[in-house]
């Protein structure tokens, strides 16, 4: 799901990308598109970014060591200094065990 969605994304982002396109640059671009991109509270979120960078960076290495369509050494390399801040989740209520006993 979450690789279908990055896709996605990427698809929206340049839907004719090549992999000889692809590289720091591109990949900055592409963080900066997915921090404009709309998501179901308004804005995406960081940690639902960098699930999305995690999977693209998951298939450009497969593309790499697998199908040798990228150098592995640039891919890590293109992804060394992208950062993806998450925003930190507010903390659930839960019931103590009491006061589901006396439920």
């Amino acid at each position: 799901e979450k690789y279908t969605a990055c896709l996605k994304h990427l698809d929206k982002f340049n839907p004719k990308l090549r992999f000889s396109e692809i590289d720091e640059t591109m990949i900055a671009r592409f963080k900066n598109f997915l921090f404009d991109q709309k998501g179901r509270k308004g804005k995406l979120e960081g940690s639902t970014i960098k699930s999305y960078f995690n999977k693209l960076k998951i298939v450009l290495e497969h593309a790499a060591k697998k199908e040798h369509l990228l150098d592995a050494k640039a891919v890590q390399e293109h992804f060394q200094e992208i950062t993806i801040t998450e925003s930190k989740r507010k903390e659930g209520l839960h019931l103590e065990i009491e006061e589901i006993q006396a439920l």
